[in-house]
């Protein structure tokens, strides 16, 4: 049965780092980080901290599992009225804030929302519908913050994929409660993708 946990508290703790924090604009002025000169595609900017998103040991799961939702998705919404076609992105760059760069491993957008047929960079409107497939090694606070973020830019609805216990919270804005969807159950696009559903355990094939 769908599970219904308090949301936990996205609080900032009680030491501050005092690492350098760079606005998105500063963060792709860079020449490179760490030596890598494609940093804008391996490398998040997470309230002003770099991040990296490709781990040193990358997982095929994570992978499959980002494939697996993107096909779904794009089959919906092939199937849908062109006027109703919204579009998808599987690891899109987008910016969120001043100081949120995020690549979301999928976003959607929502019909009309995009009027360019092509652009260049980031996503230009932030998504209706993001999903991120957490990693071993993201930390909790990395997970809750870009929730916390994506919600307040105004993100519809959050899936937030854990890999290794494969189990899925949604995240929707207004707080309050957390949804847990177990292996068993099902993804619901609700209003912001109407008739998608998706068993949980078809993202782990």
């Amino acid at each position: 049965m769908t599970a219904l946990l308090e949301a936990p508290a996205l609080e900032v703790p009680d030491e501050v780092e005092a690492d350098i924090r760079l606005t998105v604009d500063e963060f792709l002025a860079l020449d490179e980080v760490d030596g890598d000169e494609e940093f804008y595609d391996n490398y998040e900017l997470i309230r002003g901290k770099i991040v990296p998103k490709r781990k040193p040991n990358p997982s095929g799961r994570h992978s499959e599992i980002i494939g697996n939702l993107t096909f779904a998705i794009k089959s919906f919404v092939a199937a849908q009225d062109e006027n109703k076609r919204g579009r998808v992105f599987p690891e899109g760059p987008v910016r969120i804030a001043e100081d949120d760069y995020f690549i979301p491993d999928l976003a959607y957008v929502a019909a009309g929302r995009i009027q360019e047929e092509d652009f260049e960079g980031v996503i230009p409107v932030f998504p209706d519908l993001v999903m991120e497939v957490n990693s071993p090694s993201d930390t909790q606070k990395q997970i809750y913050d870009k929730i916390e973020d994506y919600l307040k830019a105004g993100v519809r609805l959050i899936w937030s994929v854990y890999m290794l216990h494969k189990f899925v919270t949604v995240h929707k804005p207004g707080g309050g409660v957390v949804e847990v969807l177990d292996f068993n159950e099902e993804l619901d696009g609700e209003e912001v993708l109407p008739g998608f559903k998706m068993k949980v355990r078809d993202l782990f094939k």
